[in-house]
């Protein structure tokens, strides 16, 4: 079966004022129809700079430098403006980090609820029409009292309650994949869970393929059936969630896992050791080398792409090539 979307060899940058910066060297991503896909990793590895490339709304100073991004068998780097609006409005959405900064705060959240509905049907819609459509839309993320939600404006409402319309916002447009780029950042712990099981649930729902982008592993463990780990601009494992979990192969998968802090508080994990490399001027071979207990020669030298170990469990580390 072909893949919804492959991401192929990719390859960005951004210019500054101190140099370019080399963030993805190379990326790889496969999403099939109704998959579920993480992708976990340190803040700064280039996960939201890998999403942002897939709907090309990337910043001004980025360059994409190489690769393919193959959605239902077409390059996106290759589209005109109109295919690239019709897969945004209608295919492909996203959920962005900050719900804060994604909704306009001097307008009703009726009015940008009501503009993303317009703009993602093909026939002309009254405004009774659409107002029926944003409250069912809300109630669908089962926000209390809509009417007085749809007349409010942004700053009027909690953080989980702007993360909610964020949700529905994007469910009422997207038609095929759903990328969720740390969806629960600044929520608290109890509302972080509700905002996951309510997007999961309708998710399957819908039958929605979903890439839930954290550095909160067990937000990916319990709603993803696939996970991609990344380090420094590269994939560098991926497997089925409950493999990766229970058998993680590359170093940097193994010191993530173990950072996780134990619920018997008997222990402090020491995490991993070092930071993630300046891209102005990033380690040759593996990018992981300078923070890896097991670096040879090998990985100073030459990039190690992905070998199949076991099934759909890849690593892309020169420990598993001298096997």
């Amino acid at each position: 079966m072909k893949p919804l979307l492959n991401v192929r060899d990719l390859y960005v940058g951004y210019k500054t004022y101190i140099g370019r910066l080399k963030v993805l060297n190379g990326v790889y991503l496969t999403v099939h129809q109704g998959g579920k896909v993480g992708i976990i990793g340190e803040s700064g590895c280039g996960k939201t700079t890998t999403m942002k490339a897939i709907l090309r709304i990337l910043a001004t100073n980025a360059m994409i430098e190489g690769g393919e991004i193959y959605f239902r068998g077409s390059d996106v780097l290759k589209m005109g403006e109109k295919e690239l609006t019709d897969i945004r409005r209608k295919h492909v959405t996203m959920i962005f980090q900050d719900p804060t900064a994604a909704l306009n705060p001097v307008f009703k959240v009726e009015t940008q609820l009501a503009d993303v509905i317009k703009y993602s049907v093909s026939e002309k819609v009254t405004k009774e029409e659409l107002r029926a459509k944003s409250l069912e839309a809300l109630k669908e993320v089962a926000l209390p009292d809509p009417e007085r939600v749809l007349d409010s404006y942004p700053f009027q409402l909690s953080g989980g309650m702007r993360q909610r319309i964020c949700i529905a916002m994007s469910l009422a447009t997207a038609k095929d994949i759903l990328i969720a780029d740390e969806p629960t950042t600044n929520l608290d712990v109890t509302i972080q869970d509700q905002v996951l099981r309510l997007m999961k649930n309708l998710v399957e729902k819908r039958n929605l393929s979903v890439i839930l982008v954290s550095h909160a592993l067990g937000a990916v463990r319990g709603t993803v059936d696939r996970v991609y780990v990344m380090y420094a601009g590269n994939m560098v494992e991926a497997a089925e969630t409950k493999e990766l979990f229970s058998n993680p192969l590359h170093p940097y998968t193994q010191g993530l896992l173990e950072s996780v802090p134990k619920l018997t508080g008997s222990e402090f994990s020491e995490g991993i050791k070092g930071r993630i490399p300046d891209y102005i001027n990033p380690p040759t071979g593996c990018r992981f080398h300078p923070r890896c207990d097991y670096a040879s020669d090998m990985c100073r030298k030459e990039k190690p792409s992905f070998i199949n170990i076991e099934g759909d469990h890849e690593v892309a580390c020169w420990c598993y090539y001298k096997r």
